[in-house]
């Protein structure tokens, strides 16, 4: 049997966007042409990132292999110092799923 510690990158990115999103964890994501979205990881598919911008809590989606970074910023949703209660709520609402579904993907159920 064939041992083999790299992997795909597809399923390295997977496992970690979902490491974050299940913490509630505000990234920010840098694309190839300089672009930059900071927000709540709210979605993820074979092409796209979804986010929920965390300035005006708008879907935005980042193409994958355009993806050259997604840095954690420091600020977990509950404890975010730029966000009144109604502003966490309306993301919380909009990352909720997503964030379910990643905590069951690490063997985590909330």
């Amino acid at each position: 049997m064939d041992k083999k510690l790299a992997q795909d990158d597809s399923v390295m990115f997977e496992r970690n966007i979902s490491v974050i999103a299940a913490k509630y964890r505000e990234v920010e994501v840098t694309t190839a042409a300089g672009d930059k979205f900071r927000g709540f990881i709210s979605g993820l598919d074979d092409c796209h990132l979804q986010l929920c911008q965390t300035e005006d809590q708008t879907f935005v989606l980042v193409q994958r292999p355009y993806i050259v970074q997604v840095t954690e910023t420091g600020e977990i949703l509950t404890e975010h110092t730029r966000l009144s209660e109604s502003q966490t709520k309306r993301i919380k609402d909009r990352v909720r799923m997503f964030h379910t579904v990643a905590e069951k993907f690490n063997g985590r159920d909330s």
